[in-house]
């Protein structure tokens, strides 16, 4: 676990009007496609501000930068300086030898993905996204297809790879036109958006995730978990 100094060093809205950032942090913290990292702005240690720790998923790390994935709280601001620790969390397991990956934005937030998106590359395997949108920055090679198509994905992919709120977890068997507690026929595995303000230490059960052996927590057991591990209802 890696304790560093941050500060906003650039902020972006993606097209539903969330807010990313460019992070500049020493020493650098590079967490792995689905893993989070924990900020608290230095304001709210000295007692203003937000008090509890935004989790950061990285969409994309460069040199001593975290590209943080909306949405972030709207009191950051340009300059604005971060405490951070991480990497933290289970993250996205790609087996060796995918050939096709899908990757799902079930909660309109494909940047949770798009690191993943790289790593699926770089080991030359296609790529197809299923979103409500196409990011400004996706790579050229990835295909795009509408939400509405994603039970295609069971049939032809090797891996695929959702993102979802905690919410919106309850939705996903009937996203992808499974019956309750059917087993996915394609390996999946889900990122389950959840507040972490404690990020483990206090196992304070905001984040809980209800599984087939009963719950889990987000911010330490995932927040990738299997799919056919998940009480999906």
């Amino acid at each position: 676990m890696i304790r560093a100094d941050g500060e906003i060093n650039e902020l972006w809205l993606s097209p539903t009007d969330l807010t990313g950032a460019k992070i500049a942090c020493s020493p650098p913290i590079q967490p792995a496609p689905g893993q989070y990292v924990l900020a608290t702005a230095a304001s709210a240690l000295d007692g203003a501000g937000e008090a509890l720790p935004t989790a950061l998923f990285a969409y994309s790390t460069t040199g001593g930068s975290l590209l943080a994935a909306p949405p972030l709280p709207a009191s950051w601001k340009v300059g604005a300086r971060l405490w951070l620790h991480g990497p933290c969390g289970k993250g996205f397991r790609l087996p060796p030898g995918v050939q096709k990956v899908a990757l799902a934005a079930l909660d309109g937030n494909p940047y949770r993905l798009e690191g993943l998106a790289h790593l699926a590359l770089s080991r030359q395997a296609e790529v197809t996204l299923y979103c409500a949108f196409i990011p400004a920055d996706l790579p050229v090679a990835v295909e795009i297809l509408l939400l509405d198509l994603l039970p295609d994905a069971l049939r032809w992919a090797d891996f695929l790879a959702i993102e979802t709120s905690l919410p919106g977890l309850s939705s996903v068997s009937d996203r992808l036109k499974l019956l309750a507690r059917q087993p996915s026929p394609c390996p999946t595995q889900v990122l389950v958006a959840a507040d972490m303000p404690c990020g483990g230490v206090a196992e304070c059960g905001v984040c809980a995730v209800r599984t087939r052996r009963g719950w889990r927590l987000a911010c330490l057991d995932g927040p990738v978990f299997d799919y056919n591990s998940l009480d999906v209802r």
